[in-house]
């Protein structure tokens, strides 16, 4: 299934990015549990929390260092294509930090990789007084 083709001045997307993105989220979350997550990111891909941007080598090291005993779980709240035929998502991620927080993320289902990541909000109370989305210090 193609999820976006253009023909002179037509555009034509599948109405289906859930259920797209929810597919990925699966091999996601299967992805992290056998630490093999690599694959699932594009070569360019950027992360970007607060005032800091990771690279793919950056991120999966951040992914690394949360403790094996965390359950990452994917929540997807929303899943729109863009006009380059890429879904724009947003997923409220639990269980591998101590608090629960919404990110935003780019998926190619072309190249079934992410394109970028970022936290949308940053708190003034997170950027103060605990600049870190945890208290291992892993996205600061």
């Amino acid at each position: 299934m193609l999820p976006h083709l253009s023909f002179i001045g037509h555009s034509f997307q599948s109405p289906d990015a859930d259920i797209i993105v929810k597919k990925f989220i699966e091999r996601m979350s299967e992805s992290i549990k056998n630490e093999m997550t690599g694959h699932l990111f594009a070569e360019i891909f950027e992360f970007k929390v607060c005032n800091r941007t990771y690279d793919k080598s950056e991120t999966l090291v951040k992914m690394a260092q949360v403790p094996k005993e965390a359950n990452f779980n994917f929540a997807l709240k929303s899943a729109n294509w863009n006009k380059e035929g890429q879904i724009e998502y947003t997923v409220t991620i639990s269980g591998a930090l101590l608090d629960d927080f919404d990110a935003q993320f780019v998926y190619c289902p072309y190249l079934q990789v992410l394109k970028s990541g970022s936290i949308p909000s940053c708190p003034a109370k997170r950027t103060l007084a605990k600049p870190c989305l945890d208290d291992l210090g892993l996205f600061c």
